[in-house]
């Protein structure tokens, strides 16, 4: 997951260097922020998979990019999607049928001009909704991106985006999920 800051463009080099110097299968670019990136990104070997469209705009704030050509099939699941919410989920299955469901998603600070804490609220249940269903239908569940909330405070009765947090962390309790220390995330200029 790489929060691309609305640089698709500016980045198209590099990240195509990382999908290939590093072998990367999936990979998922937050905070794109284009409304003519739908069916016009393309990276060699890959498959660009978009957020499902929410009425008249069609703001891209996520993208996903599935490696085609092996043993592991990618498949886009719309069914755990939701218009308008920052979220992708792609079903991976191994060769030996194997399968993970893996989901990208963006958490918005506003969307459609509700930066209220009741609206980031209720996106955080639909995130949950999603996750609830995913793990219904199978224990290997991957959920990565940029939850703009700070894992350090969400604990902390006086963190102001509590309410936030305490949505996912009932999804993630609820669903056997666990989050994993990838150590601290920084802007680099």
């Amino acid at each position: 997951e790489w929060n691309i800051e609305h640089g698709h463009k500016k980045h198209e080099q590099e990240l195509r260097k990382l999908l290939h110097e590093y072998n990367i299968d999936i990979a998922f670019l937050t905070e794109v922020d284009s409304e003519d990136i739908r069916d016009n990104f393309k990276i060699p070997d890959f498959i660009t998979h978009y957020t499902l469209r929410s009425g008249d705009k069609d703001k891209i704030r996520l993208i996903a990019l599935t490696k085609f050509g092996l043993p592991i099939k990618f498949i886009e699941r719309t069914d755990l999607m939701t218009p308008g919410l920052p979220a992708i989920w792609i079903e991976a299955r191994t060769s030996s049928n194997m399968k993970f469901l893996v989901c990208g998603f963006y958490r918005e600070w506003s969307h459609e001009n509700d930066s209220s804490t009741c609206g980031q609220i209720e996106r955080a249940e639909l995130l949950s909704e999603q996750i609830r269903k995913a793990s219904e239908e199978c224990k290997r569940v991957i959920v990565v991106g940029d939850a703009n909330l700070c894992t350090d405070s969400w604990n902390d009765t006086g963190y102001r985006h509590k309410s936030i947090a305490d949505v996912i962390k009932k999804s993630l309790v609820a669903n056997s999920l666990s989050i994993q220390d990838i150590g601290r995330t920084c802007i680099i200029p």
